[in-house]
């Protein structure tokens, strides 16, 4: 991400769309920390991957959460999230900005399979934000518009 290797900090991806995603982060080009975004073009397969790591493979965590489906986006007070979950587990809910502050926790107990979650949104400003789930060892996140 980005042109320079500078550290990157509060980073989060859009889901895979139509091709694309978009990466979100901060960072310090020397001017203070600034928040930055880049649209990245998907040409193979995303998701989980095996890769080769120092003769060691690494594989995805069986105990992933990720986000199927939210609406209505853009969404006016009460925001309907369809999660994933490959085990029983306790999950924490946040939502942000697109600098990563968070404004909105939430903590909730998933089902194995599809866990419908309903959140208020009320009193969020208009703009664009990011929900991010997140268990001991896994994570998602996606962007949604607030109206």
């Amino acid at each position: 991400m980005g042109s320079r290797a500078n550290s990157k900090f509060r980073y989060g991806f859009t889901d895979f769309y139509k091709g694309q995603a978009v990466a979100v982060w901060q960072e310090d080009k020397d001017s203070g920390e600034m928040p930055y975004a880049q649209n990245i073009n998907c040409d193979g397969e995303t998701g989980p991957q095996e890769s080769e790591l120092a003769g060691n493979i690494v594989k995805a965590s069986s105990n992933s959460v990720s986000i199927k489906n939210i609406y209505p986006n853009p969404v006016q007070n009460n925001l309907t999230v369809t999660i994933i979950s490959s085990v029983q587990s306790n999950i924490r809910i946040y939502i942000t900005d697109v600098s990563g502050n968070v404004l909105k926790q939430f903590q909730q107990n998933l089902q194995e399979r599809n866990n419908l979650i309903q959140l208020n949104v009320n009193n969020i400003k208009p703009g664009s934000y990011f929900i991010k789930v997140m268990n001991k060892s896994s994570n998602a996140s996606t962007l949604f518009y607030k109206q």
